[in-house]
This record gives C-alpha cells, sequence and structure tokens, in this order.
C-alpha cells in the first residue's frame, strides 16, 4: 500500500475515488470531442454547403480566425463571404473523415461545387479550434480532386 502526506498507507476508498474520478475526467473529455464534432459538422452541413448563413451567429464567435488568405477573418467576414458565394455556386457535400482531440477537430470532406459555368470536385482538410462552445479558429488545404485521388479513395476507402 503507498503512503499517504501523513506516512499512513494510503487506503483503498482513496484509490477508488481517484479512479472514479478520472474515468468521469475521461468520459468529459469524450463529450466534449463528441459536442466539437457535431458542431463542425453543423457549420459545415448547415452553413458552409447549406447556406443558412444567419446559423454562423449561432456557430463561430464573433473573433473567429480565419487562416485561408482567401477567407476574410472573423465572423462577419466569414458570413459575407459565404453569402456571396452561395450566389453563384451550390455545394453538395461528402463527409470522409471527422476526428477530435480536445478542442481540435480534423474533418476531410469532399465537395462538390456546381456554377453556371460547371461542375468542380475538390477534396478539403479543415482543422478548427473550438473554443466555449463555438468555433474559435480554422485552418484548410483544399485541392482539386483528380481521378487519381478517386481512386486512391475508392483502394483506401
Amino acid at each position: 500500500m503507498g503512503a499517504g502526506v501523513s506516512g499512513e498507507p494510503v487506503g483503498g476508498h482513496v484509490r477508488i475515488f481517484v479512479f472514479f474520478f478520472a474515468v468521469l475526467l475521461a468520459t468529459a473529455a469524450q463529450a466534449d470531442e463528441a459536442a466539437n464534432k457535431v458542431l463542425v459538422l453543423d457549420l459545415y452541413e448547415n452553413v458552409i454547403a447549406g447556406g443558412d448563413i444567419a446559423r454562423a451567429d449561432q456557430l463561430l464567435r464573433a473573433d473567429y480566425i480565419q487562416h485561408n488568405p482567401n477567407v476574410p477573418t472573423g465572423r462577419e467576414g466569414f458570413k459575407t463571404y459565404f453569402s456571396e458565394l452561395h450566389e453563384q455556386v451550390d455545394i453538395a457535400l461528402e463527409v470522409l473523415d471527422i476526428r477530435a482531440d480536445g478542442d481540435m477537430v480534423m474533418i476531410h470532406v469532399r465537395q462538390v461545387v456546381t456554377s453556371s459555368v460547371g461542375e468542380i470536385s475538390i477534396i478539403a482538410y479543415d482543422r478548427f479550434r473550438i473554443e466555449d462552445g463555438k468555433v474559435a479558429e480554422h485552418w484548410d488545404v483544399i485541392m482539386g480532386e483528380s481521378f487519381w485521388d478517386r481512386l486512391l479513395l475508392e483502394i483506401m476507402g
């Protein structure tokens, strides 16, 4: 048996308490990560792809930081950009993968963007930082989807 602060043995009750406290912390962290993934899916499906721009007020912090140089930073800049985009295109979305680690969420998506001039398929990897239940920061890598991309996705699937 281990020794306590006073040099007395640490009893089984203390060990059980510490064990259950650790389990509670791990469970809370998993619940936060699940909620963070739901938040990012909501943003992607309803705002970015779905065009419900007003919903961004509930999902993004006002001081939202955007690292993509083509999209203005801040919630209002985000809303303006996607509002103008949705006047010109429709976006179909396929979520390929989503993972959370603490306050960070990584999502891998295929987007089919359709406009009056045609259709393009793109692959995006987005990373979002969540703070106080809202998206606080975003990074992305976007590339056109080639035949080889589609083939590899089918093979690795």
